[in-house]
């Protein structure tokens, strides 16, 4: 059971990326949860197995996380 989580706010090129380089790197214990606006997005990074999960409220999304990458443009 995952004990740590990453929340990841933007999955596109950056944040997807960053995603599928920790799962890469089968980090114990860790749960990667992605937030992006563009259900399209979401989808693409849960197909490539980029995150763990989604939530679809930032506020969620940051709840408990020891590490928050926010990889929106501007």
């Amino acid at each position: 059971m995952p004990t740590d989580r990453i929340t990841i706010i933007g999955l596109g090129l950056i944040g997807g990326s960053l995603g599928m380089a920790l799962k890469a790197a089968k980090l114990r214990n860790v749960e990667i949860i992605g937030v992006d606006t563009s259900y399209d997005t979401v989808n693409t990074a849960k197909r490539r197995g980029a995150v763990d999960g989604t939530e679809r409220s930032i506020a969620n999304a940051v709840r408990n996380a020891q590490l928050v990458v926010v990889a929106t443009p501007r």
